[in-house]
């Protein structure tokens, strides 16, 4: 619903808009560096429910093949150094990456 809306008053007001879905540990990304020890700590992180659930919920987003919207939960994938601060923060270099990911994105659609 959050998603109409915000198309709708994108139209009225003639902005251009773009919604991503980030990236999180809870999709079964593998633990670099650091991140090992949040694996040991946050049981989030281990709960198959809660992963599953997750995998699930993105999987639905996808499907609805929204005008506008991205998933970038990806774009972390291929790290060779520590970004999450826990299941689902990022860290500012972490950000840096996922902000190139969308900027290869939207390209010049949207002004910088």
């Amino acid at each position: 619903k959050s998603h109409g809306l915000l198309d709708t008053v994108s139209r009225a007001y003639g902005f251009k808009y773009a919604e991503f879905w980030q990236p999180a540990l809870l999709y079964g990304d593998d633990p670099v560096g650091d991140e090992t020890r949040l694996f040991a700590s946050d049981s989030r992180l281990t709960d198959e429910k809660l992963k599953n659930l997750y995998r699930l919920t993105r999987e639905n987003m996808r499907s609805t093949n929204m005008e506008n919207f991205y998933d970038i939960s990806d774009a972390l994938d291929s790290r060779e150094t520590a970004y999450y601060t826990d299941a689902a923060h990022i860290s500012g270099e972490g950000n840096g990456d996922v902000a190139e990911k969308i900027l290869e994105l939207v390209g010049d659609d949207f002004p910088r």
